[in-house]
């Protein structure tokens, strides 16, 4: 309950600032029900962690990928679907749309690459939103990798395609 009620207030905070900005947050999905935020997210976990276990093997998905708890919770409880149409744009992801890119940035990057030009990084990523036309959000969702947990922005970029920079 503590995490739910953290969620809750930061994304308050969140809501009420892009506010101040131009404009309000403006969802993208219809359904916005508890059991449906909580459906769709499992579908979504689910689908990914199949298409890990199809490339790298269910033994090694199964001991690695992980969604970070509170991006877990946050998706059952509020729910992705957020669009911020002003300037730039900014948008978090829906559930079926982490889906979906995730699984077009694994075909482009990871599964029909070149055998000469393997992935930079073999983490597992979530695509879980994006801003203007050159910037995904990436969450790394590996527990073995040193940025697990971390929101990367690609800016033009990948970890699969580029590797991860470090500081």
């Amino acid at each position: 309950m503590y995490l739910e009620s953290q969620l809750r207030e930061a994304w308050s905070q969140v809501a009420k600032s892009f506010c101040a900005r131009s404009g309000p947050l403006v969802r993208t999905i219809e359904d916005i029900e508890p059991t449906a935020l909580q459906t769709s997210w499992l579908i979504c976990a689910q689908s990914l962690q199949t298409l890990f276990a199809n490339h790298y093997g269910y033994e090694s998905v199964a001991a690695r990928f992980s969604v970070p708890k509170d991006y877990e919770v946050f998706m059952q409880l509020i729910g992705g679907g957020w669009k911020w149409p002003f300037s730039l744009e900014w948008v978090l992801f829906d559930a079926q749309t982490v889906t979906t890119a995730t699984e077009n940035n694994f075909r482009l990057f990871v599964s029909e690459v070149e055998e000469d030009e393997p992935p930079m990084d073999s983490g597992f990523w979530l695509s879980i939103g994006c801003w203007s036309d050159k910037h995904e959000y990436l969450l790394c969702c590996d527990r073995n990798h040193s940025h697990y947990g971390v929101v990367l922005d690609g800016h033009d970029s990948h970890p699969w395609l580029n590797g991860v920079e470090t500081s």
